[in-house]
């Protein structure tokens, strides 16, 4: 498998710390990142296979951290609601300009809207 390439300083540094990090990594993917992803990172459930050599939204490390710590919105991808562990589509996403407009994506501290399939009240 091959994944990015990191520079080579940053390299020797994930090397030399790895004993360190790797516990941490593991523990902050549990928490964070299963629930959308599986845990070994291959299969798809609601957020892409980690595992494989597509980058969805940059393969640098500065698009990664972004990534990881901001999360994604998009038209079109699945959201789980944490309450009850519902999936849904998202049909639109958008924002208040003061009307509602459509926008492809929504990033950190964006506050809009979004539609999906959802069929219940439960659901929520």
């Amino acid at each position: 498998m091959k994944l990015h390439q990191p520079r080579a300083g940053l390299s020797a540094a994930i090397k030399a710390n790895s004993s360190t990090w790797a516990p941490k990594g593991r523990t902050l993917f549990e928490r964070a990142c299963v629930s959308c992803h599986t845990a070994d990172g291959k299969e798809k459930y609601i957020g892409p296979a980690l595992g494989d050599e597509r980058w969805i939204h940059g393969s640098k490390p500065s698009d990664i951290w972004k990534t990881i710590a901001n999360g994604v919105l998009k038209k079109g991808m699945r959201v789980k609601f944490m309450s009850n562990g519902t999936i849904h589509h998202v049909d639109r996403i958008g924002v208040f300009r003061p009307a509602m407009q459509m926008v492809d994506s929504l990033g950190p501290g964006e506050i809009g809207f979004l539609t999906a399939s959802i069929k219940q009240v439960r659901d929520t």
